[in-house]
């Protein structure tokens, strides 16, 4: 008796092979596991670290890299015996791109894109360093229309983004996939939140990096509304574009507020926020924050601990079906409700108790890497 024949699957990629790329990291893990797959890795690492700290002479050698990773990738594609089947993590855009050019035998039958994010939305609209209209903006626009339309399926995080992907590109919304990001799950189960002691000082934490969409204004306004609450400190760990408004209260020499500017490592982050008593998600009145999960959500859900965040179109969607709500939703923008968010939790310590129990089922059914790893088998198995 013969063994059950495998599907082949071909993971083709030049990606980061970094903790800050968990999604990366944790699905491709996943997917070498799978017992109905012969899983074959073709890849380059090309940059270990956050390349935005890099300067021009470093970006231009890794630019240059980064080119020729895709040449030596296509050329390893096309000896390679098996292209049925083919997964592309982030970022995906480029290989996707170059295999729409080759002539349509040596395409896959069936090929998964990982986008995550989109580069063109990131860098022109998001970020703004290229107007619309712009050459390159031009250019990355239509190199990731053409990669996502040599796609059979195309990956993002959220419903939301799926239907603002499919919209932004005029592609159908079909084409769009929503999955949870996988993250890494090696210090779970976490252990449950403790009883708050008699006179407990109540830790807030928010970690970031600091962008508009996660309302750092909002987080700085309540600091400073609960500066005269002695049985509150807050910190925040994360540097970026709205670390200034940060510096502005560091420097009244604030009792309520520790500021760790330095990036942490992955146990350091899991470590701060098994400290705290509540964790703070997004506030920011961005047309993206309502669209996102942002990754700290992930991790203050899954080591159990209570989120005070925004109401938007993502959590909506994913809460309201929810006999017990896992977060504290309050609506986006006001540091005011946030305060008194904050303020009210902490005379209800068995309040914190609960929120941080609801939040870690939540992690569990809805965006643990088995959930999305469930979600993402049927498009792999519906190979024609």
């Amino acid at each position: 008796m013969t063994g059950k024949i495998k599907k082949n699957l071909l993971i083709l990629g030049v990606y980061p092979e970094s903790a800050g790329y968990p999604n990366i990291k944790y699905r491709l893990e996943d997917l070498a596991k799978l017992a109905d797959f012969a899983v074959v890795i073709l890849h380059k690492a090309i940059w270990q670290n956050n390349i935005s700290n890099q300067k021009i002479p470093q970006l231009l050698t890794t630019g240059w890299r980064f080119v020729a990773a895709h040449g030596i990738i296509l050329i390893q594609y096309l000896k390679h015996p098996h292209k049925e089947l083919i997964y592309i993590p982030y970022p995906a855009v480029f290989i996707s791109c170059l295999l729409s050019i080759l002539p349509q035998r040596y395409r896959p039958k069936r090929l998964i894109l990982d986008a995550f994010i989109s580069l063109y939305d990131t860098i022109c609209i998001d970020r703004g360093y290229f107007s619309t209209g712009h050459i390159v903006a031009k250019l990355l626009f239509h190199i990731e229309r053409r990669a996502y339309q040599n796609s059979s399926a195309v990956i993002v995080d959220t419903e939301q983004n799926a239907l603002y992907l499919s919209e932004l590109f005029n592609l159908p919304q079909q084409l769009f996939v929503a999955i949870p990001l996988s993250t890494n799950e090696q210090h779970l189960p976490a252990p449950a939140y403790p009883k708050p002691s008699p006179n407990k000082i109540f830790q807030v934490l928010f970690i970031g990096t600091l962008i508009p969409l996660q309302g750092v204004e909002v987080i700085v306004g309540a600091i400073k509304l609960l500066a005269q609450q002695t049985n509150v400190v807050f910190k925040i760990i994360g540097d970026g574009q709205m670390a200034p408004l940060i510096a502005e209260v560091i420097a009244t020499n604030p009792n309520n507020l520790i500021w760790i500017k330095e990036w942490q490592e992955q146990t350091h982050l899991l470590a701060a926020i098994q400290n705290a008593d509540i964790c703070l998600g997004i506030f920011g009145s961005t047309a993206k924050t309502q669209r996102v999960c942002p990754l700290k959500i992930y991790h203050y859900a899954a080591c159990g601990r209570a989120i005070i965040t925004a109401k938007t179109d993502w959590m909506h969607a994913n809460t309201q079906n929810h006999l017990t709500p896992p977060f504290i939703l309050i609506p986006p923008g006001s540091a005011e409700v946030l305060a008194a968010a904050i303020k009210n939790l902490i005379t209800q310590p068995e309040q914190i108790k609960h929120y941080a129990q609801a939040a870690q089922q939540f992690y569990t059914q809805s965006l643990s890497n088995q959930h999305a790893l469930k979600q993402l088998l049927p498009l792999l198995l519906n190979v024609n």
